[in-house]
């Protein structure tokens, strides 16, 4: 079983490449994701919220409070977030069969 640590990541896909057949494997990493906020340098210690991946922050489950602030003109006011540095998503996942000595972790339109 792996787990994974991702800090603001939108959509995942894990490709492996399975040598014996010379083609890519590839595991689709969408759906429930558990999510927790926190500082940019330290893994939080609990993920008590879930969110859909894709998705948006502001659909977890339960919700966060204030998350996207509306400003009135986002080119002269700071964008960082008052209650938080970022946000974490941990998805755990199992791959069949063997694990190969290499693989890669595509991360698509990550914010």
């Amino acid at each position: 079983m792996l787990v994974l640590f991702c800090i603001l990541t939108p959509v995942l896909s894990a490709f492996a490449q399975n040598k014996a057949e010379g083609k890519r494997n590839t595991i689709s990493l969408n759906g429930k994701w558990q999510i927790a906020e926190g500082t940019k340098e330290v893994i939080p210690k609990t993920f008590d919220h879930t969110v859909q991946v894709p998705g948006l922050v502001s659909l977890a489950v339960p919700s966060f409070n204030n998350v996207g602030p509306k400003v009135e003109d986002r080119r002269n006011i700071s964008q960082s977030d008052p209650l938080r540095e970022a946000f974490w998503y941990r998805r755990t996942f199992t791959v069949k069969g063997s694990i190969p000595a290499r693989a890669t972790l595509k991360v698509s339109k990550a914010m």
